[in-house]
């Protein structure tokens, strides 16, 4: 019997696994969908942009999905994907609930390096934004003390 719940419990654990969805997967998911904005921009682009800020010279890409402007149902699955989205590895960073929607920002990296940003807003707003590259905490700590965000 303790076998039985033992391989029951490994089943159910590796379907809930293959069923977590990577921001990869999200972006993909819903970037050809009608009202859709959808932005991949590489870090080439900054650079050929010749731009001074060494912070934003580190960025190697930038993800946005936005789908603000689309049919309830889509709105409700994007909540749902997010909901199951894999944030192994990921530290949670800010998280707010208000009113009709929660966003998360979560960093993957080190105690002085963030190699990945996810920024995830969903709700009757829905945003999904992943900023890749080698970025210094305490520089982006610096930078946010200026930003004013709007929840």
């Amino acid at each position: 019997m303790k076998k039985l719940v033992f391989i029951f419990t490994l089943l159910i654990g590796a379907y809930y696994v293959s069923y977590a969805q990577t921001p990869s997967d999200i972006y993909s998911m819903f970037s050809g969908e009608k009202n859709v904005v959808a932005l991949d921009i590489s870090g080439s682009f900054g650079k050929m942009m010749n731009l001074d800020d060494e912070f934003l010279k580190n960025v190697e890409s930038v993800t946005v999905l936005v789908l603000n402007d689309c049919v309830q149902s889509l709105k409700d699955k994007f909540s749902k994907e997010v909901g199951s989205l894999n944030t192994d590895g990921y530290e949670t960073l800010i998280r707010v609930n208000r009113d009709d929607k929660t966003v998360k920002v979560l960093a993957k990296g080190n105690d002085d390096v963030i190699k990945e940003m996810l920024v995830v807003v969903s709700g009757q707003e829905n945003v999904l934004v992943v900023v890749k590259g080698t970025m210094s905490r305490s520089e982006l700590m610096s930078k946010s003390e200026n930003l004013s965000i709007n929840i």
